[in-house]
């Protein structure tokens, strides 16, 4: 898939997820509105050569602005580690 159609595919497959599991792991919450960009700006990339935090963070900017897709994500802060969900994490970014 190319970058271009992310913000096609993406909207479609979250809107059709019923539970959403996103692994916090190396993601600095502190700076990760850094890392995003606007769908658009992905422009041609190809997401095999796209720098993994560049699309986890433009993933969880996209969740923490649909309160929708935010009430159905469970959060794991060390998700490679341990699928204890963190409910902290989820009010920092989603604010319930």
């Amino acid at each position: 898939m190319k970058a271009r159609d992310f913000d096609r595919v993406f909207p479609e497959v979250m809107n059709a997820a019923h539970t959403i599991h996103f692994n916090l792991e190396g993601i600095d919450l502190t700076d990760y509105n850094e890392s995003y960009r606007t769908y658009a700006d992905a422009g041609s990339k190809d997401f095999k050569s796209a720098q993994i935090g560049y699309i986890t963070a433009t993933e969880l900017r996209a969740i923490r602005d649909n309160s929708l897709w935010c009430q159905k994500t469970i959060f794991y802060k060390q998700g490679s580690q341990s699928l204890i969900q963190s409910p902290d994490i989820h009010q920092e970014i989603c604010g319930s």
